[in-house]
């Protein structure tokens, strides 16, 4: 059922919802990226059915809305702190009524202290989030209309699940994970000699913290990046869309068909507000890795 989405968290020019987004408390950095608040109306008795593809674990804290998410061929229902691992194909979402969530993504430099998970067995999947943690998130988010409020909440959450955890820094996976947001177009070899790490090292810590193996999370990056330029999020310079393109028009064809289950140009056409939402935040984090760093990358007009 198609109904227009009123976001009360903003919009792009184009009229894709947007959520607030900010980066978490400096010492937090290492540990999370963006925290968010989204927003959004509809009527009671709309549904909107999306997709997905994030490159991070995250948390989304469910808080109106009645939300699923299809598992093994059939939906389930989810609500309060849900734990998403990584995707490498479109996961397919959907809510029922007007919903607004809070949340952030895990990075993946911090993702097996902060979880105790082998990010491979999360990978496409989600799990929700019991216990003391999943309780005090769930407080954290329980009035996202108070922004500031929220975004203090969640930030303090974080910092307690740090000092319960330990918050060990995989210092590999956190230099790949700045690296391929700063240029995706590099090969796996280069990355391990950057990295100082042989080929094998690097496979194994990357598919432990980011539950898929290097070439496919490079191969997700180049993507996102591309999916960010057609939907007008990101709009890189002559330099850096030629160095984004595909091999040629049946490479990119494969990839969009994989990681949206469409062609680029129905892709184009298409509405995914909920991946607009992800695409945004990504983008937003783009633009502050490459601000610390004085690199160029493509971003946002």
């Amino acid at each position: 059922m198609n109904s227009p989405l009123v976001a009360r968290t903003g919009q792009t020019k184009r009229g894709h919802p947007v959520s607030i987004n900010l980066a978490p408390d400096p010492d937090l950095q290492r540990h999370i990226a963006r925290l968010f608040i989204t927003i959004v109306e509809q009527p009671d008795d709309a549904i909107l059915e999306d997709f997905i593809v994030s490159e991070t674990g995250f948390i989304r804290i469910l808080l109106t809305g009645e939300w699923a998410t299809l598992e093994d061929g059939a939906w389930r229902d989810y609500e309060g702190s849900v734990l998403f691992g990584a995707q490498s194909r479109p996961f397919r979402c959907r809510v029922k009524g007007a919903f607004a969530m809070c949340g952030f993504a895990i990075l993946p430099g911090a993702w097996r202290s902060l979880t105790g998970i082998d990010h491979r067995d999360l990978a496409d999947r989600v799990k929700r989030l019991v216990g003391p943690i999943g309780d005090r998130l769930d407080q954290a988010g329980d009035d996202p209309w108070s922004h500031d409020a929220t975004f203090a909440a969640l930030n303090s959450a974080v910092r307690d699940w740090v000092k319960v955890t330990g918050g060990e820094i995989d210092s590999v996976a956190e230099r790949f994970d700045q690296r391929i947001h700063l240029d995706p177009t590099r090969s796996v070899a280069d990355l391990a000699r950057e990295i100082a790490v042989t080929p094998r090292t690097l496979d194994r810590r990357i598919q432990t913290s980011f539950g898929l193996s290097p070439k496919m999370v490079l191969r997700r990056a180049r993507f996102l990046d591309m999916a960010a330029t057609v939907r007008g999020i990101a709009v890189p310079d002559e330099e850096m869309l030629a160095s984004l393109r595909f091999y040629d028009q049946s490479h990119q064809v494969r990839e969009f068909r994989h990681f949206t289950g469409m062609t680029p140009g129905a892709f184009a056409r298409a509405s995914t507000p909920l991946f607009n939402l992800a695409l945004e935040s990504r983008q937003r984090r783009k633009y502050e890795l490459a601000d610390r760093t004085g690199e160029r990358i493509p971003w946002l007009a």
